[in-house]
Order: C-alpha cells, then sequence, then structure tokens
C-alpha cells in the first residue's frame, strides 16, 4: 500500500468521523429534553450568581456602614485646632463636603476651599494676555505663572495684605473661585490639592501642580495630593514622572481614602495609598502617640 492510498484512507476516515461527531451532536443540539436540562441548569446558576452578588454587596454595605460609625473615633483630635486649605486642581469636587467633614471630626477645619480653574494650565497666549491685563489694572499682579503661583502660596500661608489684594482681582478674572468666604483665612500651613482627571491632565501637573507644590512646601506647609477611586484618569502617574514628593491618596471618595487623608495631614507621611496600581500601601502607619 503506497503512500499516497494511505493519506486518502486518513482522509476519508477523518471526513466520516467528522460527519459523525456532527451527527451526534446536532442531535444533542436539537435535543428537547437535553436544552431543558441545559435551561434549568443555566437558571439555577444564575439564580446562585445573584444570591452571591447579593450577599456580598450587603457585606460592603454593612463594612462602610460600620466606618462611618467609627470614624469619628478613630480620627478624634488627629488634626486638633488645625486649620487646613483645600484647593481643587483637578476636575472633581464630589469629595469636596466628605474632606471638610473628616477634617471636622479630627478637630480641625476646612478654612479655605479654592478652585484653580483651568485656564492657569493654558499653554498658549490666552493666559499670557490675561496675566497681561491684570498686570495693567494691579501691578503687584506677575506677569509670569510661576511668579503668580509662587505669590498665590505666599498669600495662603502668611495671608492677603488688605492694602494690595491679590485674590479677589484672580476671582474676578475668572482664574480661580472659591467656595468658602473671601477674605480667606490666613496662616495655613496644611494644604489638600484634591486631584483626578477627566483626561490627561499632564500640562496642568506640570504647569499649576508642581510649582504650586513647590512654593508652599518652600513655605514649611505640609501638601497632600489626593483623588477619588473614579477619576477617569489619575494623576498620580504624573506626579511620579515628575518627582512631585508628596504623599498621594487615590481613593478620597472612600471612607478608608478619607482615613489616610487625616493620617497623611498630620504630616511626616511619604508614599502613596489607596487602591490603584500606583498605591504602594492601602493606609499610611497610624502615629503611634
Amino acid at each position: 500500500m503506497g503512500p499516497g492510498f494511505k493519506y486518502h484512507v486518513i482522509t476519508i476516515s477523518a471526513i466520516f468521523l467528522a460527519l459523525t461527531v456532527g451527527l451526534v451532536v446536532g442531535s444533542l443540539t436539537v435535543s428537547p429534553r437535553l436544552v431543558r436540562t441545559f435551561s434549568g441548569a443555566l437558571h439555577n446558576l444564575n439564580i446562585t450568581v445573584q444570591q452571591d452578588l447579593a450577599a456580598k454587596r450587603q457585606q460592603v454595605a454593612n463594612y462602610q456602614k460600620f466606618l462611618d460609625k467609627v470614624m469619628p473615633s478613630l480620627v478624634q483630635k488627629d488634626l486638633q485646632g488645625q486649620d487646613v486649605t483645600l484647593i481643587q486642581v483637578g476636575d472633581y469636587s464630589d469629595p469636596i463636603p466628605a474632606i471638610q467633614t473628616v477634617v471636622s471630626q479630627a478637630g480641625g477645619e476646612v478654612v479655605n476651599v479654592i478652585t484653580l480653574q483651568h485656564i492657569l494650565s493654558d499653554d498658549g497666549s490666552l493666559l499670557d494676555q490675561k496675566l497681561s491685563e491684570l498686570h495693567s489694572d494691579h501691578p503687584n499682579l506677575p506677569t509670569s505663572r510661576v511668579k503668580l503661583l509662587n505669590l498665590l502660596a505666599t498669600t495662603l500661608v502668611k495671608g492677603e495684605n488688605p492694602s494690595d489684594p491679590l485674590l479677589g482681582p484672580l476671582q474676578d478674572a475668572g482664574l480661580i473661585s472659591f467656595h468658602s468666604s473671601y477674605p480667606l483665612q490666613p496662616v495655613c500651613r496644611r494644604f489638600v490639592l484634591l486631584a483626578g482627571s477627566h483626561a490627561d491632565a499632564t500640562s496642568r501637573v506640570t504647569n499649576v501642580d508642581a510649582p504650586l507644590i513647590a512654593a508652599l512646601q518652600h513655605l514649611g506647609a505640609t501638601v497632600v495630593m489626593c483623588e477619588p477611586q473614579n477619576a477617569s484618569v489619575s494623576d498620580v502617574p504624573v506626579y511620579h514622572t515628575l518627582g512631585l514628593q508628596v504623599p498621594t491618596i487615590d481613593d478620597v471618595d472612600d471612607s478608608i481614602g478619607l482615613y489616610s487623608l487625616v493620617l497623611a495631614l498630620q504630616g511626616g507621611v511619604s508614599g502613596d495609598f489607596g487602591v490603584k496600581p500606583t498605591a504602594k500601601d492601602l493606609i499610611p502607619t497610624p502615629s503611634s502617640s
């Protein structure tokens, strides 16, 4: 028997085997009894999965209730008598009320809430034109973004000169906005930068966050960056790329993240905390004192 014939036999055998398998599978597929069996199994599996999901959701809800109950005791007096300024640099303002609450529970107070508008990160001529116009009306205001952020940091830490105001003109020009009363409370040395973006924010972090952080830290302030867990784009990787030496918290819209924020605001904390891939730990190590 030559090799050609062998291959011919093998080919025919393979065809018949395929036909046989097809007939068997086909007969199984159209079997009403088998269909009912599989349908029942899938229905039971779906019920089991839904029950498991409901149990997990209830478990998560219970943990959240527990954290809400114990949070005041966990953070009590951790920020006693400390004033905090909250600066929104990113696209999410939702966590602001929760941050104000947890700082209050820790014995501190969020005395200033400010939003830096997107125009401050502009790479084109729009910001230059705006600063030039401001300088014409207020010669004390610089025409350079970096110098303006340095002056802003100094004003937030040391207070504003009533005879030479800075923040009011910046708000009138649409560069910043206040969520708190104006004039702002001076002599504040703890700052929260609320970040997190809808899209890549490399330009903003480079042009705004980085020089502002440098200016605040130069003045001896404690600075903590945080963002919500549900932010479309995390700003933490850009902070890493630029080498910004501030603690970051990537889940400040969660009770655990709020607890981390209080710990970080006490000072002496470094690292990245939360639940995203950039986090090195869930929370900072609580102080033993």
